[in-house]
């Protein structure tokens, strides 16, 4: 009998200690070029999925471009060159957003939206702020992109560039755009924008805005370098909730560089960037969790003590409560970048070792239907920071 108790103490022990293991490291397919392969300063791309084709969007040189997979990213046509941008507005590199929904016209059809943000080059700041929307359709009166429509912002706080400009559309093509704190929609992508709204908040020049399945929306963003903040509305309402601090620190050592994911209604990710108080020189990769609709929120810490050189983090999620965390994480102050990747089964109560990754900058993440990471990433062939011959890759997980 005593036997047996043991024998099933140990397989109680067994059994506690594999649930709290932490995950294998993820494992990465060979890279494929997206595009024409080489192009000049791309930055954070962004990818959308249709179900059939993977879209990739950035911006290159001055220009908005789009370039589509419709084999799981095993190759990639050409880019196409989104026209519409006026000759005195320039295209800021950070801008440009993809989304896919439903198009509320024709059924069993999809829509690719596309924003991107360029600064009137006319007009004194804080005013000059344009956002040009287009949308791909497979229509009987359209085959392809529209015409990119100018938009303009009116004042927005911050100096965010394109680094401030979030899109999240609703199953049926409704369209949510965000500009800094400037808010703008339309009921479909046919419709007329609404005049913009000045959201209740300053932030440090960059916001992150997202949407659940039932079309609430969310925004974190970063004020003094201090302050981590959130808000959000319901789809029902017409204001936005008053804006909390999720984390604060009094050192001022807290990023802009943030990342929001929204899993459902009461389920959140905020992966951020801060420096050691002790030591400026050196970095946390943090993420920030609530399960309770924003009431309580858990401060997990993926890396400590990384050398600093402004790391981009991003972060995904899937409805089994896999996460995939991606960065920039530097040899040395500002020095041999590389892209590492970890994975979490338990809401980033314990990591997998990281993945290295072919690439070196700007590195977005994404969760297909399985689970599985896809990345775009940077990855300099010569000529240091953005320079001339710039790979962007794909990189999918097995």
């Amino acid at each position: 009998m005593k036997k047996m108790l043991v024998t099933a103490a140990a397989a109680l022990v067994l059994s506690a200690s594999l649930a709290m293991a932490a995950p294998a490291t993820p494992v990465f397919n060979t890279p494929t070029k997206v595009g024409e392969g080489i192009t000049n300063y791309e930055r954070n791309k962004k990818m959308a999925f249709d179900g059939a084709n993977i879209y990739a969007g950035y911006a290159s040189d001055g220009t908005v471009r789009v370039a589509k997979s419709d084999n799981n990213g095993t190759t990639w046509g050409l880019s196409q060159k989104l026209e519409g941008t006026v000759a005195t507005d320039y295209v800021q590199a950070e801008s440009v957003v993809l989304a896919v929904s439903n198009d509320p016209l024709y059924a069993g059809k999809k829509l690719v939206h596309a924003i991107w943000y360029a600064a009137d080059s006319t007009v004194s700041w804080p005013n000059g702020n344009i956002i040009y929307y287009a949308y791909k359709a497979d229509r009987p009166t359209q085959t392809g992109w529209s015409t990119p429509a100018r938009i303009d912002m009116g004042v927005a706080n911050g100096s965010g560039g394109g680094g401030g400009t979030s899109l999240a559309v609703t199953s049926n093509g409704a369209i949510h755009i965000l500009y800094n704190n400037s808010y703008i929609t339309a009921a479909s992508p046919d419709s007329t924008f609404s005049s913009p709204t000045a959201l209740p908040f300053q932030s440090d020049g960059q916001t992150y805005m997202k949407m659940d399945s039932t079309n609430n929306l969310y925004v974190a963003y970063v004020i003094n370098n201090e302050q981590l903040m959130f808000t959000k509305k319901a789809a029902s309402a017409s204001t936005w909730s008053t804006p909390v601090a999720v984390y604060t620190t009094a050192q001022g050592n807290l990023s802009r560089n943030i990342d929001l994911v929204v899993l459902n209604s009461s389920t959140y990710y905020i992966a951020f960037q801060s420096w050691v108080t002790s030591n400026p020189d050196l970095d946390d990769l943090n993420l920030l969790v609530s399960t309770n609709s924003g009431s309580t929120w858990t401060k997990r810490t993926v890396l400590a003590n990384t050398p600093d050189g402004n790391n981009k983090v991003n972060v995904a999620v899937s409805s089994t409560k896999v996460i995939s965390y991606v960065s920039e994480v530097y040899g040395g102050v500002y020095s041999n970048p590389s892209i590492k990747v970890w994975r979490s089964n338990d809401a980033g109560a314990t990591w997998s070792a990281p993945a290295t990754i072919k690439g070196q900058r700007q590195p977005y993440i994404s969760l297909d239907s399985a689970g599985k990471a896809n990345i775009f990433v940077m990855d300099e062939v010569d000529m240091g920071s953005y320079g001339p011959n710039t790979n962007l890759l794909w990189i999918k997980e097995k």
